[in-house]
């Protein structure tokens, strides 16, 4: 996954890598950094360590245990 700093974006890959951020929204920037991520050494490691984080931070299960936390502060 790559995204540009927008939203919520650069806060979720910024945890991750710093690397999956393009430096802004321009076609050029993000077509310069698709490349080098096409061409990063580490690219099997770095797509192992982002689907861990998302499994953990993202998964179904964490979902709705924290929508079941919201509802009994209620």
């Amino acid at each position: 996954v790559l995204g540009t700093p927008v939203g919520g974006t650069k806060e979720i890959l910024g945890k991750l890598d710093p690397f999956l951020l393009f430096p802004d929204t321009s076609p050029e920037s993000m077509a310069n950094s698709i490349s080098r991520y096409i061409k990063y050494p580490r690219l099997e490691e770095l797509g192992k360590r982002c689907r861990e984080f998302v499994v953990r931070n993202y998964s179904w299960d964490n979902a709705i245990t924290e929508f079941d936390k919201l509802i009994k502060m209620e």
